[in-house]
């Protein structure tokens, strides 16, 4: 298909997850090669689909990606639950900054008073 300038891009994603779906451990190059081509080519088409039926030309929204896999119970529950870990994921890590800020405020707050101390000592 299209997407055969991106071959090798996936390899070392998919070797595991092949090895996870029953391959094996080092599965042959020509069969991840040929993974990776159907992987390329499933996404490079459902992309272009989705691109068709958006409704803003030139802009692909996750809506339209599950627009196009609605019909598919399983591929709607896993796109589904892949966006909200997403939605989780972006969550915690604002969280994590806030306090990663904090910590710092609190540090440099300590190491003034310290600084004062020393002056004044």
């Amino acid at each position: 298909g299209e997407g055969r300038s991106a071959r090798g891009m996936f390899s070392k994603d998919l070797v595991p997850m092949m090895f996870g779906y029953g391959d094996d451990e080092q599965p042959f190059p020509e069969t991840v090669g040929l993974v990776e081509d159907i992987l390329v080519d499933y996404v490079t088409e459902m992309t272009h689909k989705a691109m068709r039926s958006s409704g803003a030309q030139g802009r692909l929204q996750m809506e339209d990606i599950l627009f196009l896999v609605r019909k598919d119970e399983k591929k709607f529950a896993r796109c589904w639950e892949l966006l909200e870990m997403n939605t989780e994921l972006k969550r915690q890590m604002k969280s994590f900054d806030s306090q990663q800020l904090e910590m710092r405020r609190r540090q440099q707050q300590q190491q003034q008073q310290q600084q004062q101390e020393g002056e004044g000592a």
